[in-house]
C-alpha cells in the first residue's frame, strides 16, 4: 500500500498523529506526455482507496474522533464527487423535462461546462482558454476518480511499479 497514505492510517490506529511541516518543500518535473500523468494519477487513486478501504474502522467517530471527520469529508466525499454529479446532472434533467425553469437553466449550464471539458479533450489548444482549462481539468481529475473505483472494485491493485519518468 502506498506508505506515505497508510503510514499516517497505522499511526492513528495506534494512537499517534501525523504531522504536515510546513516547511518542508517538494519539487518534480510534470510528466510530459498527459497520459502517463493520467495513468499515474489513476493508479494514485487506486492506491489511496484501497488503504482507506482497508482501514474503514478510522470513520468512527466515537473512537478516532475529528480525524473520522476530517477522513469521510476530505476523502471519501472527494472521491465520491462524480457520483454526486452524476446525480445532479439526472436529477436536473428530470427537473427540466417537467418545466423547472431553475433546472432547465442549471442542466443546459452543466452541458456547455461538459461541452467546454469535451472540446478540451479533443483539441489541446482550447485549454489555453480560461473556462475550457477548468472544465476538462474538473472533468479529467472525476473521470479519473471513477476509473480508479472501477480498477478498485475489478480486484486492481498497483503493488510494484516503475516510476513515470520525467
Amino acid at each position: 500500500m502506498t506508505s506515505d497514505f497508510n503510514t499516517v492510517f497505522l499511526a492513528r490506529k495506534k494512537g499517534l498523529r501525523a504531522v504536515s511541516d510546513d516547511a518542508v518543500v517538494g519539487y518534480y518535473r510534470d510528466i510530459q506526455k498527459d497520459q502517463s500523468e493520467y495513468k499515474r494519477k489513476v493508479r494514485t487513486l487506486i492506491n489511496g482507496i484501497d488503504a482507506f478501504m482497508r482501514t474503514l474502522e478510522l470513520l468512527n467517530i466515537f473512537r478516532y474522533g475529528p480525524f473520522s471527520w476530517q477522513l469521510a469529508s476530505h476523502k471519501l466525499m472527494r472521491w465520491l464527487v462524480p457520483f454526486f454529479l452524476v446525480g445532479l446532472f439526472a436529477t436536473t434533467f428530470l427537473g427540466a423535462r417537467k418545466g423547472s425553469l431553475f433546472c432547465c437553466v442549471l442542466f443546459i449550464l452543466q452541458i456547455l461546462f461538459y461541452g467546454g471539458a469535451f472540446l478540451g479533450g479533443l483539441w489541446k489548444d482550447a485549454r489555453k482558454w480560461l473556462p475550457i482549462k477548468v472544465a476538462f481539468y474538473f472533468s479529467s481529475v472525476n473521470l479519473a476518480i471513477v476509473l480508479a473505483w472501477i480498477g478498485y472494485f475489478k480486484g486492481e491493485r498497483m503493488r510494484i511499479w516503475n516510476p513515470t519518468v520525467r
